[in-house]
């Protein structure tokens, strides 16, 4: 009986597989060159990163931020009015940083800044050691760390680093990021059926929200992203520390007293008892950014020197 050969015809028609390499060669050649048309340089560390989002869609969504967390400090009895000391001296200090941000000295895309309007809402919370920024110049500080943080100096080295923050566009990099994870997800679901492990949508969604301490449960492979994805979250915060004393120098206050502030934050830390594992930190530990300050004092120290600086500076009125 002669044998029965049943001939496999190869899987994939040659045509459709090469039309399809040619569609993941154009598609990725124009997300490269989007990429690159969007790249700028930070002002002061002069790095390079890619921000899709204009400034005027980053000042919208500063703007509905705060007035969302404004109307909720509020409704707690915690925002304190514009005459209050606290208040008052925060604006002080924050609005003569700001306005040296637009200073030409640090090179990089600086357009950004004209024209922001400034506000700096104090939130009464003892307990909460902590401020953050929005785009569009929009600040909030909680009283816990005015009163852990007693001097004009150390005030302004906190303002520097959230003003620098918005000199730096480190939330319009942020969400330019997750449009590029948006866009590469798109190609290759379209062209290959390949999806980016869910996991990835986890680390640039749920991380970023988290408090320290949180119980949610964490895969090992959040985990080995979440690493990644806090890498380059600590690397902004360490350039907001950098640019910052150098804005805070330009507005006349020691940048030296930035090294006083993160060691007090640290020992705020040590007797808080904070154990939260590295990869769930949004900000890099005390010490590592004092370590960075030191390394960048002497260029701040210059700046400091160069704006004649001579302004007797006292204690923060709290």
């Amino acid at each position: 009986m002669r044998g029965q050969y049943v001939h496999f015809k190869p899987r994939g028609d040659p045509s459709v597989l090469s039309r399809r390499y040619k569609v993941i060669a154009v598609a990725a050649g124009g997300v490269a060159i989007f990429y690159f048309t969007h790249l700028e340089d930070v002002p002061y560390t002069h790095r390079r990163h890619a921000v899709f989002v204009s400034p005027e869609t980053e000042k919208v969504l500063g703007l509905q931020t705060f007035e969302q967390v404004k109307a909720e400090a509020k409704a707690a009895g915690k925002l304190l009015p514009q005459h209050h000391p606290a208040v008052q001296s925060v604006r002080r200090i924050g609005e003569r940083i700001a306005a040296n941000a637009e200073h030409p000295g640090g090179g990089g895309r600086t357009d950004h800044m004209k024209d922001l309007k400034w506000e700096f809402m104090v939130i009464d919370e003892p307990g909460n050691v902590n401020a953050f920024v929005m785009p569009g110049g929009k600040v909030v500080v909680y009283t816990g760390l005015l009163r852990l943080l007693r001097k004009e100096d150390e005030i302004a080295a906190v303002l520097g680093h959230e003003v620098a923050h918005v000199l730096a566009r480190h939330i319009g990099e942020k969400l330019s990021s997750a449009a590029l994870y948006t866009m590469l997800q798109i190609v290759l679901a379209l062209t290959l059926g390949f999806n980016i492990p869910s996991d990835l949508f986890q680390v640039a969604v749920f991380l970023p929200n988290s408090r320290h301490g949180s119980s949610e449960p964490v895969t090992p492979l959040l985990q080995h992203y979440g690493n990644h994805y806090f890498l380059a979250q600590w690397k902004q915060e360490t350039e907001a520390d950098v640019i910052g004393i150098h804005l805070s120098a330009r507005a006349c206050f020691d940048p030296t007293a930035a090294v006083d502030v993160f060691t007090k934050l640290g020992e705020a830390e040590k007797s808080a008892g904070i154990s939260t594992p590295g990869f769930l930190r949004t900000h890099p530990l005390s010490q590592k950014r004092v370590e960075a300050i030191k390394k960048n004092l002497p260029k701040a120290l210059e700046d400091y020197e160069l704006a004649g600086c001579n302004a007797p500076r006292g204690y923060f009125p709290w």
